[in-house]
């Protein structure tokens, strides 16, 4: 029985533990993306110094920004380079809160929200959602 089966729902989307996509060490090592790849619409990494450049990006393993501790201008700048790049910009964050090493302040956070939510420009979306759109667009463009 899985997960999917006990709360009544399916995961379209997979987090990698840690960011880390592979089991066993040296010579044992293997990379579970092709797994990830058949299972789920997309698979979400960590720690990545990149956006995804939505043409050519492996769905099964997306490039994401860790924003713990950023301010809203950090924040903002993350997504500023992502526009210019034309890149889909991903972000992660342990926590949610006041302080700690690993949060993300809630009004650095509810700041950057509401100035890209202003943005007419900045599409925000679920994870899901976006893979969603460049899987049509990539099956149009091979059909065309």
């Amino acid at each position: 029985m899985t997960g999917g089966d006990l709360l009544g729902v399916q995961p379209k989307t997979f987090a990698y533990p840690c960011g880390q996509s592979f089991i066993g060490r040296a010579r044992q090592r293997r990379s579970y993306v092709p797994l990830v790849a058949e299972r789920f619409v997309a698979g979400r990494g960590y720690a990545s110094e990149t956006g995804n450049l939505p043409d050519r990006c492996d769905l099964a393993h997306l490039e994401v920004y860790v924003i713990d501790g950023l301010d809203a201008g950090a924040l903002r700048s993350l997504v500023d380079v992502g526009m210019i790049r034309g890149e889909w910009v991903i972000t992660i964050g342990h926590d949610i809160g006041q302080r700690g090493p690993q949060t993300v302040p809630v009004w650095e956070l509810d700041r950057f929200c509401r100035r890209v939510s202003q943005d007419d420009r900045i599409w925000i979306a679920p994870v899901l959602q976006v893979p969603e759109r460049v899987r049509s667009i990539r099956q149009a463009e091979n059909l065309g």
